[in-house]
């Protein structure tokens, strides 16, 4: 029977979104800079229900869940057996229970294999995550945040609806022994991306006319590009608070006297800029949770055209501004009586607003070492040569070491970029992520990260047994 499942399970098409939303962080109350460009996405979802498997075994039905919800549903294949640790660490939150249940662990990071159900044993409403628009989840390693990449899957629910199954991962910016070492995630609750057009309507959006600040409309002696440079920041502040001073429209979504549209200005190269200010307060109300808001799109009610945000900049500490610019709209100090702002909220809508800790002593997973001597050169970003020392493959990714690396230049067509490629003993060649090179600029060494990638892009594990050789280019590279 186990087999049988095995075989159904390898069938499935479970969705999966191959990168993570950058979050707006809850924590972020000192002064800084923020500059964020806005680029349409799209994003390819499959439906996220098992296939109804589990028929084939109806006396077992809650054993054969857990088969056919593994590594291989999130990352393309079944790791070795040592590779993986067994945790089991529970916490409630809530009305949930949260199980880390497995994680992969080598010299750089981990992954986690994570499983959400109702306290009670009840189906799960909603849309429940572990990372939304402001509820996030993060890592410590020995009770101290490490300088990390993250990523992680879409989840994928179970077919009776009482469990929702995650994979998260984190990547450390060097290769370090992390063995013995305590690891714990962090999540700040359970948020919910099951949104009803009604409750973006109420929540998260509010349209008002720019009329009220046409007298103070104002045209900068900068471009567009400066107002990103830090060094025209404090000005920029400060004639935001002088002009907020004068006129605003107050806004109502964040409670009173919180946000409002507080100026608009015109660069030299003629952007509208449309400055929102805030303050860096959570706002909640009932369900819904509110940080941050921003202009998002500019209406001509005379043509009923619309123009969306291309980037916004945010200036001050806890009280300050977002400065957002909408490129090609024509909009004068002149159309401000027939132009409409609509702003849009950073909100969450919470299933449980009590933070999660679980930790676990981290044994490092099965891998492969082989040292090299290997002159390459290869094109990321622009041709680069490097002399390779040694590679290590485990099942989240292919590490190198190298030294004397030299840059020649920069390019930034993507399509000159060098393919690598892993090549294994069984024939099968498994497409490799672009390099992500870090470098000690004193020593000239460093390390390269790879990660396994299918055919389609997807995020896939590796198998370090079957590893047989790199393909940089028409460089062939033996690892065995």
């Amino acid at each position: 029977m186990e087999r049988r499942l095995q075989e159904l399970s390898k069938e499935l098409k479970l969705s999966r979104e191959s990168r993570a939303r950058i979050r707006e962080r809850l924590a972020s109350q000192q002064t800084h800079q923020e500059v964020i460009f806005m680029k349409k996405r799209t994003l390819h979802l499959r439906k996220p229900l098992l296939a109804a498997v589990l028929a084939a075994a109806m006396i077992v039905t809650a054993f054969a869940v857990e088969l056919t919800v593994g590594w291989e549903n999130f990352m393309g294949r079944r790791p070795a057996e040592e590779a993986v640790t067994a945790v089991g660490a529970s916490a409630v939150t809530g009305d949930y229970t949260l199980t880390l249940r497995e994680a992969i662990v080598d010299d750089t990071g981990a992954a986690f294999l994570l499983a959400l159900t109702r306290t009670d044993g009840g189906v799960l409403e909603g849309d429940p995550r572990l990372n939304g628009r402001l509820y996030g989840w993060d890592i410590m390693v020995d009770g101290e945040k490490p300088n990390m990449a993250s990523d992680y899957q879409a989840p994928i629910r179970s077919e009776d609806g009482k469990t929702v199954y995650y994979y998260v991962e984190f990547e450390g910016q060097k290769a370090e022994d992390l063995l013995g070492k305590t690891i714990t995630f962090l999540c700040d609750g359970v948020a919910d991306l099951n949104w009803t057009q009604e409750e973006i309507e109420q929540v998260r959006k509010e349209t008002v006319s720019l009329a009220p600040l046409t007298d103070t409309a104002r045209q900068l002696d900068m471009s567009r590009g400066d107002m990103n440079r830090g060094e025209n920041g404090p000005k920029l502040l400060a004639l935001a608070e002088e002009l907020s001073a004068q006129a605003v429209v107050p806004l109502t979504k964040m409670g009173e006297g919180n946000a409002q549209v507080a100026a608009v200005l015109f660069t030299n190269d003629g952007l509208p800029v449309v400055v929102v200010g805030n303050r860096r307060t959570q706002f909640r109300q009932g369900q819904y949770l509110t940080l941050f808001c921003t202009a998002a799109t500019l209406t001509d009610t005379r043509t009923g055209e619309k123009w969306g945000c291309t980037s916004y900049t945010w200036w001050g500490g806890e009280e300050g501004f977002y400065f957002c610019d909408f490129e090609d709209c024509p909009m004068t100090a002149e159309d401000l009586p027939y132009f409409d702002v609509t702003i849009h909220y950073g909100a969450e809508k919470i299933l449980s607003d009590q933070p999660v800790e679980l930790s676990f002593s981290t044994n490092v997973g099965y891998q492969t070492t082989t040292e090299l001597d290997e002159a390459v050169t290869f094109n990321y970003l622009g041709e680069c040569a490097l002399r390779l020392t040694g590679a290590k493959i485990s099942t989240l990714r292919l590490t190198l070491t190298f030294d004397q690396m030299e840059r020649v230049g920069w390019d930034r067509d993507d399509g000159n970029s060098t393919q690598w490629i892993l090549l294994e003993k069984n024939g099968d060649r498994v497409p490799l992520s672009p390099p992500a090179i870090r470098r000690d600029e004193e020593l000239g060494t460093g390390w390269i990260f790879l990660t396994g990638r299918s055919e389609e892009g997807d995020r896939v594990l590796l198998d370090p047994d079957q590893a047989e050789a790199l393909l940089v280019g028409d460089t062939r590279i033996p690892l065995t």
